[in-house]
């Protein structure tokens, strides 16, 4: 919270990016994404990334549920952070995963918001001077093994705005690897030479969320584990 790091909300100078970033981030397509998959054109399983695109101007990123990113609960707790980055840098986070996270074959889920206010080139038809993306340790999106992306708006849509947002979900027992947690970088790139050296302010929300029958209480052991400042490298 920001009281306990000092900082009052009138303070905070990336307010807005936050509240960008967790209105998404509580939203997803659900049984309205299901449905308009079935029966969206083209059909066929060979055209699902053109229906997904069509689905995705229609339901956006989906409704939002406010009230599951402004409470935790005991199988579920959100993290927030805040920072800037410039071209060619990668900033890298650590997520601590519960131990009752990983061995129950419950329902996990892993939600990634990330927002960005990048500089803008006005007479460039790629007008959006810095692109930001989530990626995993290898640059790419493989977070775990024991999650997949659900139905929601295919991660190449994400170069069409400023928001990048990914639900993950699983429940078989491949075990998490990485004694250092959850790999979760944010990389920038920069597509104008002018903006190479632009400081872009980004917000990003994580939640890490297992089925109520769990008996750890997750808040309470990533609240203690974790450490929200980043390690930056180029």
């Amino acid at each position: 919270m920001l009281a306990e790091d000092g900082v009052s909300l009138r303070d905070f100078k990336r307010a807005a990016l936050a509240t960008k970033a967790l209105l998404v981030h509580g939203s997803q397509w659900g049984d309205a994404g299901t449905l308009l998959d079935a029966s969206y054109p083209p059909p066929g399983t060979k055209q699902w990334r053109r229906r997904r695109a069509t689905v995705t101007k229609f339901l956006g990123y989906g409704k939002p549920t406010v009230e599951r990113v402004i409470s935790g609960a005991v199988n579920r707790v959100t993290l927030l952070a805040d920072d800037e980055i410039s071209h060619e840098q990668l900033h890298e986070y650590r997520i601590p995963i519960p131990t009752g996270m990983i061995r129950s074959r419950e329902i996990r889920r892993i939600t990634m918001t990330l927002a960005w206010l990048p500089p803008i080139h006005p007479t460039s038809i790629a007008y959006r001077g810095v692109m930001l993306d989530v990626v995993d340790q290898d640059g790419k999106r493989k977070f775990w093994r024991g999650v997949k992306t659900i139905m929601q708006p295919h991660p190449d849509d994400i170069r069409r705005g400023t928001v990048a947002h990914f639900i993950l979900e699983g429940s078989n027992s491949t075990a998490f690897m990485d004694s250092s947690g959850l790999f979760i970088g944010v990389q920038a790139r920069a597509n104008h030479r002018n903006f190479q050296q632009a400081a872009v302010p980004y917000a990003l929300a994580v939640t890490l969320e297992v089925g109520a029958t769990v008996r750890e209480d997750i808040y309470a052991s990533v609240r203690e584990a974790i450490r929200p400042r980043p390690r930056v490298r180029a």
